[in-house]
């Protein structure tokens, strides 16, 4: 017979956890798990960083079976050193999912699946944007809203939603925004 848990079991072990005494990079690690949430302002992240670094390091050596490859060894170490050179200041806005697979590594991935983890971690780590990034363009944005109507579609609801011309997409009977600057220039004039 199987033993069954307590559904309250995890509500216990998280209350115990919390009781118990976290250094500042668990707390702030938690945070980012739970909430997605940095505070650039009180949080360390260099401080975060050196955490996760080592919580990634720890997983993707010890939480998967056969030992780690050479050539995993090596993706891991390129993944390392792309975090910490490519964020020196501010972690990339895919913190949570980045602190999820810290904390949690087997969590989606069984214990035969090294390369799937290191894809995920991949996936999280090369992207360009920190989170200080999309916080001021979140401001600027919001002082400055554009309205981009379409269609009779107004945009202006998400101010973050940068939209471009494409080229390619350009009604035949319409000239390219180039030309239609042009025309509105001479028109002026």
């Amino acid at each position: 017979m199987k033993s069954r848990t307590c559904p309250s079991t995890s509500i216990i072990a998280y209350e115990l956890k919390k009781l118990t005494k976290l250094s500042p990079a668990e707390t702030m690690l938690e945070d980012a798990v739970r909430r997605g949430a940095f505070d650039a302002k009180t949080d360390d992240w260099p401080l975060l960083r050196t955490h996760i670094v080592s919580l990634i390091q720890r997983a993707a050596t010890d939480s998967f079976t056969p030992p780690i490859a050479t050539v995993q060894k090596q993706k891991l170490n390129t993944l390392i050193q792309t975090l910490v050179e490519g964020f020196p200041s501010s972690p990339p806005f895919t913190l949570q999912r980045l602190a999820e697979l810290a904390v949690s590594p087997t969590q989606h991935y069984n214990e035969h699946a090294r390369d799937k983890y290191l894809r995920a971690l991949e996936r999280v780590v090369t992207v360009e944007s920190s989170i200080q990034d999309l916080d001021s363009l979140r401001k600027r944005d919001t002082e400055n809203t554009i309205m981009f109507v379409s269609a009779g579609v107004s945009m202006s609801d998400n101010p973050v939603i940068k939209l471009s011309p494409i080229e390619w997409l350009v009604d035949t009977g319409t000239p390219p925004p180039q030309e239609l600057e042009l025309e509105h220039e001479q028109e002026s004039m």
